[in-house]
């Protein structure tokens, strides 16, 4: 039997003494089974959140998912007898305490981010690197673990990058709603810094899209591509909406309750 196979057939439970039919589940054995499928903690603002790595990819997981990857786990023993126990004894050490969860181990790695010289994009099939004169590279979700951090899987785009020379559409309709080469520039300048998640504290900016003649006539004009490039955004980063119009950021403070980490 191979290493892996003697992994694969942890237990967390003992048969009663003097019975060969009643189990008893022990929450350290658990514990140990439940940080050996990778499970842990991340502690970020003073809360933690339980989530599950998979080969650098994080998503976060409830109690109840936890629950159930490890009934899936004893149901795989074909013993209907320990299946009902974990059944009564599983869901008091893991719905009803949750003592577990608080004394799971904490990972020491943080969410790859991107650095004043480059950034990075996640896409289904690689991580691309872009990199200072516009170079790009493409690597496999297997390099993570040489960044020292971990991916999101909400991070992932739910499409495949491809790469090729030709003017894309969205360049073409920048072209089109600029006046000329430095105002492209500008506005393409902008797009970058939004999709950039690394940020000087000292030197922090404010991305203000308005129409041309908005101060001359104090009104706003539709049609000059606005909303459009505000919702390119959203094709690549989580972004929390507010109506400007009725919302007062100054005297509210659920304004930005919409806004999560991740």
């Amino acid at each position: 039997m191979s290493k892996n196979s003697n992994f694969k057939r942890l237990t967390f439970w003992t048969t009663k003494t003097g019975s060969n039919s009643a189990y008893i589940i022990n929450p350290s054995d658990l514990k140990g089974y439940i940080e050996s499928i990778n499970i842990c903690i991340f502690s970020v603002n003073n809360q933690n959140k339980v989530i599950q790595f998979n080969s650098g990819i994080v998503k976060e997981i409830t109690p109840q998912e936890v629950f159930n990857i490890c009934l899936k786990y004893v149901e795989s023993f074909n013993d209907q007898k320990l299946t009902d126990a974990f059944y009564r004894q599983g869901e008091i050490h893991l719905l009803s305490k949750k003592a577990i969860f608080g004394s799971l181990k904490i990972t020491e790695l943080i969410p790859v981010r991107d650095k004043i010289d480059n950034s990075y994009v996640f896409y289904k099939n690689g991580l691309v690197e872009v990199l200072p004169n516009s170079e790009i590279k493409i690597n496999d979700y297997s390099r993570i673990k040489d960044l020292n951090g971990f991916v999101w899987e909400s991070s992932i785009l739910k499409r495949e990058f491809k790469q090729n020379e030709d003017t894309s559409v969205f360049e073409y309709f920048l072209k089109k709603v600029t006046n000329n080469d430095e105002h492209f520039t500008c506005i393409t300048s902008a797009i970058g810094y939004l999709l950039h998640n690394f940020k000087n504290p000292s030197l922090t900016k404010v991305v203000i899209i308005s129409d041309e003649n908005t101060e001359i006539e104090n009104k706003a004009n539709g049609g000059t591509g606005k909303g459009m490039i505000a919702k390119s955004i959203e094709k690549f980063k989580n972004v929390a909406t507010q109506n400007g119009k009725n919302i007062d950021l100054s005297n509210n403070r659920f304004a930005f309750q919409s806004i999560t980490l991740f």
